[in-house]
């Protein structure tokens, strides 16, 4: 019916943005992101083989977890003499928070959680800046959402497992494979 309308809409829009995004180099044409009980997640629209890849994307924001866990850093970008620009074109640019947007941690609840994975020195300083404060956020969603190479906005939708059926590979990027035959409907 009509829901199944707006899913598929939903679902081809997904793909759009995949296939715009800078960021995206390839992607398999199975995944559809899903809200579920704990936020979102990916889940598969059609089948995928094991060792297909997945995503092939590069990082967003180039502030790597080291960064978002030093203490110079972070009172710097706090100071606000840090921001980070990415170029859309020539002459426009956002900064880089704006890609950040809509990542977890989504609010303070979340925040205070992701709060406690910080070192304790910067834990103070993100602290002492407010929690209503926009840039101890950026820094949290930059942090749960890094590899090696910075923050990734589309593997950032793909959940934690303990029997997990993708893994990451790849050295100055993130590689996402399947490690099995992924059905559809399951959760990658």
């Amino acid at each position: 019916g009509q829901a199944d309308g707006r899913s598929e809409i939903g679902w081809q829009l997904q793909q759009l943005c995949f296939e715009r995004s800078p960021f995206v180099w390839q992607h398999h044409k199975a995944l559809a992101v899903e809200k579920c009980n704990y936020g979102f997640g990916v889940k598969a629209k059609l089948p995928i083989q094991a060792q297909e890849l997945v995503l092939a994307e590069c990082a967003a924001v180039p502030w790597t977890k080291k960064e978002v866990h030093d203490t110079d850093w972070v009172s710097t970008y706090i100071s606000g003499k840090e921001r980070g620009l990415h170029a859309l074109s020539e002459h426009k640019s956002v900064p880089f928070s704006a890609l950040l947007e809509g990542l977890w941690p989504r609010n303070s609840a979340d925040f205070e959680e992701a709060l406690v994975t910080f070192p304790e020195a910067v834990q103070k300083i993100m602290v002492r800046a407010g929690t209503s404060a926009q840039e101890p956020m950026d820094i949290a969603r930059s942090s749960c959402n890094s590899f090696h190479d910075g923050a990734h906005l589309g593997v950032a939708f793909f959940n934690h497992s303990c029997s997990p059926n993708c893994e990451i590979r790849g050295r100055y990027h993130v590689q996402l494979f399947a490690t099995r035959n992924i059905e559809v409907g399951e959760e990658l």
